[in-house]
This record gives C-alpha cells, sequence and structure tokens, in this order.
C-alpha cells in the first residue's frame, strides 16, 4: 500500500482535486496525498476523512476491503431503543452486512483460484493465489458461520425501569456488534 502523506496545499501549477468530494483543495488547505506506482496520484481534503484500505490498494482485494468497510459502517450505526427494536432484527441487520463481506470474498477468491491454474493444461503453477484463494475460503466460512454467543435478545427482566431495560439492550448489542467486529477483521491479506 502506498504512503499518505498529510500536508498544507501550497501554489501549485495544475489544480488539485479532492478525490472523495471532488472538490478543489485550495492555496493553504490541509490534505492527504498517495502515489500509486501505476495510476497517478490522489488528493483527498483532511476534512473528508484518511483515505481507508480500499482507496489505498488497486489490487483484487479492493472489493473485499471496501465491502468491509460497508458493513464496519453498517454495525457502527445500529441502534437498539428497548421496547421499539427487536434482537433478531439486528441479528439480521449484522448476518445481512457479514453475508455481503463473503460474497465480494468468494468472487474475489474465484477470480485467485482462476489466475492460479494454467488454462491450457489445468494444473496450478501460481501457489500464491491458490493460498489467497484459500485464505478467502476460510474467510467466508468463518463470516458465514458467525453466530451472537450473547443470544438473539437482550437479558431485560419485566420489573426493570426504562433506564435499567436500555442499559441492557445497549450492552447486548455492544457485545454483539463487537463479536462480529472481530469476524471482519480475520482477514490477514
Amino acid at each position: 500500500m502506498p504512503r499518505v502523506h498529510t500536508v498544507t496545499a501550497r501554489a501549485s501549477k495544475f489544480a488539485r482535486t479532492c478525490d472523495k468530494c471532488s472538490k478543489p483543495i485550495e492555496v493553504g488547505q490541509r490534505h492527504h496525498h498517495w502515489s500509486f506506482r501505476y495510476g497517478g496520484t490522489y488528493y483527498r481534503h483532511v476534512d473528508c476523512g484518511y483515505p481507508r484500505p480500499s482507496d489505498l490498494t488497486q489490487s483484487k482485494l479492493a472489493s473485499v476491503y471496501a465491502a468491509r468497510e460497508d458493513a464496519e459502517d453498517t454495525l457502527e450505526g445500529l441502534e437498539f431503543v428497548a421496547g421499539e427494536t427487536q434482537g433478531s432484527d439486528i441479528i439480521d441487520e449484522i448476518n445481512e452486512a457479514l453475508n455481503s463481506v463473503a460474497e465480494a470474498a468468494r468472487e474475489v477468491a474465484d477470480e485467485y483460484r482462476e489466475a492460479a491454474v494454467n488454462p491450457n493444461t489445468g494444473a496450478t503453477f501460481n501457489t500464491d493465489a491458490e493460498e489467497r484463494a484459500d485464505e478467502l475460503d476460510s474467510y467466508v466460512d468463518n463470516l458465514e458461520s458467525w453466530s451472537a454467543s450473547a443470544g438473539d435478545d437482550p437479558d431485560v427482566e419485566d420489573d426493570m425501569s426504562a433506564d435499567e431495560r436500555q442499559d441492557a439492550c445497549d450492552s447486548w448489542l455492544e457485545e454483539v456488534v463487537g463479536e462480529a467486529q472481530d469476524a471482519l477483521q480475520e482477514l490477514s491479506l
């Protein structure tokens, strides 16, 4: 992955445009920039956020990283309101997010597996690609088999006050989301 530099823009002969918001980077504005060996330099305002792993790679894994980032954003946005939200709805949303990552990883694993085989002879000649495909398949299996160890619903008793119920729901949600985030981070490629 390329190294990301954070600088303050100075006068330049060419215009720099933020790759996130498409607005020009003006003199005096803080911005990040990074370059690929082949593919040019990219710029982003500091206010638009630090580049994510999917922005910093041109490999086949970029789609897996992007799906994982979308799933992480979904997990961070989950809210549980006691009395209004069902735990099973939260679990369904988490499973949907994990399955979208698993689908992207499975597609990339298939691409790596195709790249590992010589189309003329059918023999495997690229063992690195085969190993990556196997690791992605293992990642997919882990994501698809994920289940919450805290159960499908928070432990809420009838005699609890509204604040106690919400606290129980919040701690259950935190535990479940933490487990799902751990499952997402298991990919080591």
